[in-house]
């Protein structure tokens, strides 16, 4: 849906990445999602695990409108992304 889109591309925008559509629509948690992002960025080092964490979980409460998010929450079931 459009709020996978629309979180998918401010993840690329926040880390400088492009994410493919295998990729996100393999993504199942937000943990999947933080994993991806930071193997992306883990060799350039501007990049911490905590920083890559903080960032992806800001925007899925920012673009899920829910006030909290953890790893093991699954995108669909428990956050609701259509």
């Amino acid at each position: 849906g459009l709020e996978g889109v629309e979180l998918a591309i401010a993840i690329e925008e926040s880390f400088g990445i492009k994410l493919s559509d295998t990729e996100t629509a393999e993504s199942v948690t937000v943990g999947d999602i933080v994993d991806l992002a930071w193997s992306k960025v883990n060799s350039r080092g501007n990049w911490s695990e905590t920083g890559v964490r903080e960032v992806v979980h800001q925007h899925i409460r920012e673009y899920l409108g829910v006030k909290a998010c953890q790893d093991s929450d699954r995108l669909v079931e428990d956050l609701g992304m259509e």
